[in-house]
């Protein structure tokens, strides 16, 4: 009983923070109202749909594609890739079903993968950077065997599925199997540094949960599971564990030969560290690289109190297909 009380009480803990208040029922629909901007009332006119399809091996290495009805337009040869959230504990393909959906319905075809769980976030970035490498590759091949003439993709990702959206657009850019356009996120943690996440820019809760509480002692343990390495107190103490967190933060691989972002962060948000959104903005601004930075006042890391800027988010997300696939939306 006493282990079912505390696990309530850690999952009533994480709903606070997603929302920035108490009122779980009003996190309910506040997402429902967000997923209605991406209502495309759905038919077998608008799309097929094709479940489960494998990209790999693994239970989870699958994926779903959605082919507009028009696969001769223009639109069509621009592919839409989605990768879902959930701390690569949890999440799933379905999650992204409804902005699969809307955009498809717009003409795009679009695909939503799963990727292998990492139980007590070990070693999640690299392996997942893979997966998501192997499929793009087999959603190219599963569409052009449908007879789309693909040119190139676009990656979207919330949370944990964002951060793998940049590392495949800016890590791994060089090997997709279609070149990647532009990147749209939500509230990805693209970089863990030590100032950042053992601070108080997160949550308490999180940090008591990534067993981080500011000690090199406890980084060096969360760093080597987080990377897979072994990393030392002494590498901690001298800096020689800067490389290996750099490795798998996303922002790292960001010049100024990268392609454009649309993103957005959470001022309340106390999972991604606070101010992770402006380290992000600073960098592109810096790079002079072409991006829309969207800053929720009153919203945590579920990004659902700020309704206009959700909306602005979706907007904006259709004017990059509109100005980076197709060339008809006048550049920044």
């Amino acid at each position: 009983m006493k282990k079912i009380i505390t696990e309530c009480v850690m999952i009533l803990t994480v709903l606070f923070l997603f929302t920035g208040c108490l009122a779980t029922i009003d996190l309910k629909d506040k997402m429902a109202d967000i997923m209605e901007l991406y209502d495309c009332a759905w038919s077998q006119e608008s799309g097929t749909v094709y479940t489960n399809l494998h990209y790999d091996t693994g239970e989870r290495n699958i994926f779903d594609v959605y082919i507009p009805k028009d696969i001769s337009s223009k639109k069509s040869k621009h592919l839409i890739m989605f990768i879902h959230g959930g701390g690569w504990t949890s999440g799933d393909k379905s999650d992204n079903d409804v902005y699969c959906k809307y955009f498809t319905s717009l003409g795009y075809p679009t695909f939503s993968i799963n990727y292998n769980y990492c139980p007590g976030w070990t070693n999640p970035i690299l392996p997942t950077n893979q997966q998501a490498l192997k499929a793009l590759k087999a959603a190219k091949n599963f569409l052009e065997e449908k007879g789309l003439a693909l040119e190139d993709t676009a990656v979207f990702g919330i949370s944990a599925g964002a951060a793998q959206a940049m590392m495949l657009a800016y890590r791994s850019g060089n090997e997709t199997a279609l070149p990647v356009k532009f990147v749209a996120q939500q509230a990805a943690p693209c970089c863990i540094y030590p100032e950042l996440w053992d601070s108080d820019r997160v949550h308490w809760i999180v940090r008591k949960m990534l067993g981080l509480n500011g000690t090199d002692k406890n980084w060096a343990r969360f760093i080597s599971n987080f990377t897979g390495k072994n990393i030392s107190v002494d590498m901690v103490k001298t800096g020689a564990d800067k490389p290996f967190y750099e490795e798998v933060s996303a922002l790292n691989y960001v010049t100024d030969k990268s392609v454009p972002m649309l993103f957005i962060y959470g001022k309340l948000d106390g999972i991604v560290p606070a101010g992770t959104g402006h380290i992000v903005d600073e960098k592109f601004a810096n790079l002079g690289i072409s991006h829309d930075y969207l800053y929720a006042e009153h919203s945590g890391h579920g990004l659902v109190s700020d309704f206009e800027l959700q909306k602005k988010f979706r907007d904006l997300f259709v004017e990059y297909c509109e100005r980076y696939f197709l060339g008809t939306c006048s550049t920044k």
